[in-house]
Formats: structure tokens, sequence, C-alpha cells
């Protein structure tokens, strides 16, 4: 029992350092560590292995990253090629649900700060807002719920 405990543990830690370091990244410098990403995913597909979970709803979390990819090309850029690289490498690791509440509270935190940009402080429609970040505290509103 608490080995699966321990190793669950050391997942949830690995996936908030991969987030966190990706989400500094994102601030600083608008990129992401596709090294860390590739961790994740190889990571994730290890533990969906050794976990028996294999099924639908993994495929549903590798399909809903390659969607964001897919709108990163399709938008030319617009929406982040690399956020949907790391999208579609945290759906590898975590459950399908999981992933849909990190990404849903990650684009409603997301939606509201863009909101005060263009309205409160007369920011530009083109103005770049790094999506990471939000992602991240996503990954952690959801773990608190």
């Amino acid at each position: 029992m608490w080995l699966e405990n321990g190793s669950m543990i050391i997942k949830e830690m690995g996936i908030l350092g991969i987030l966190g370091l990706n989400a500094w990244l994102d601030i600083k410098k608008q990129q992401i560590s596709l090294v860390a990403a590739g961790i994740l995913a190889v990571a994730g597909f290890i533990w969906a292995w050794h976990g028996n979970r294999l099924g639908f709803s993994y495929f549903l979390g590798i399909f809903t990253g390659f969607c964001v990819v897919g709108l990163g090309v399709l938008t030319k850029g617009e929406i982040g090629i690399g956020d949907g690289i790391l999208i579609l490498a945290l759906g590898m690791a975590l459950e399908w649900e999981r992933l849909i509440v990190a990404l849903m509270i990650g684009i409603l935190g997301c939606a509201i700060v863009s909101g005060i940009l263009l309205f409160g402080l007369r920011k530009g429609r083109k103005t770049r807002i790094p999506f990471v970040p939000f992602l991240f505290l996503g990954y952690i509103g959801g773990m608190l719920l």
C-alpha cells in the first residue's frame, strides 16, 4: 500500500516540477522545454502501462493534446504549438478527466486575466499571454478539488 502512495507522490511531484519549469520558461522566454515534455510523455506512458490504464480514456487525453497542437498549426501559432505538446504529454500522464479539469481551470484563469488586460489595462487583442502558468495553476486547482 505505501509503495502505491509513494509512487503516486513521486508522479504528482514530477508533474508539478515539469509544469512549474515550463510555466517559468513560458513567462520568461515564451517557450517550453521539449525535453521536459518528452520525459513527461514517456513517464506518463510507463505509469499508464504499469497501472493498466491504456484504454479509451488514456487515448482521449492524447487526442486532446493532438487537437491543441492542430489548433496551433491551423491558427499559425496564435495558440502555442508548445502548449499543445505539453498538453499532449500531460494527457499521457493523467487520466482524461483530470486533464480536462486542469485545462478548464487554466482556460478560465487565462480568460479572466485576458479580460482584465483587454478591458482594464487597455491592452490589444494581439497581446501574448503565456498559457502554461495557467495550466500549472489549473493542475494545482484540480488536485485540490
